[in-house]
């Protein structure tokens, strides 16, 4: 089994913490790839089993169900997911558009038929 391990680190202690995590992974059987953010990619992650994102936190910061955070794609820009379930160490998120499953609804003039 191969396990990613995603950062992103400002000073480099999320780094460490990153290796860290990889090496006590490998320790314990299984195959571990650890890299930053910019060096993943959605698709390659979409495919995976399992993989752990890590990022800097200044505090006590803990996120909950309904919070809005922001993951980046392979090309490095924030998409905003939200966070619906927190269980047993796993957290779901929900990537769609927050208008998605909406109706919608246009006002539109048609000027001309041809």
């Amino acid at each position: 089994m191969s396990i990613s391990v995603v950062y992103w680190s400002g000073t480099g202690n999320t780094q460490a913490m990153a290796e860290a995590i990889g090496e006590g992974i490998e320790e314990n059987g299984a195959q571990a790839k650890v890299m930053s953010v910019d060096q993943a990619s959605v698709d390659a992650l979409a495919g995976e089993d399992v993989f752990a994102l890590g990022c800097s936190a200044m505090g006590a910061e803990e996120l909950e169900e309904g919070q809005q955070v922001y993951l980046q794609n392979e090309m490095g820009q924030p998409f905003p997911v939200t966070v619906v379930a927190k269980e047993a160490g796993i957290i779901t998120f929900d990537a769609n558009h927050e208008m998605a499953g909406k109706e919608l609804n246009f006002k539109i003039e048609l000027v001309e038929i041809c």
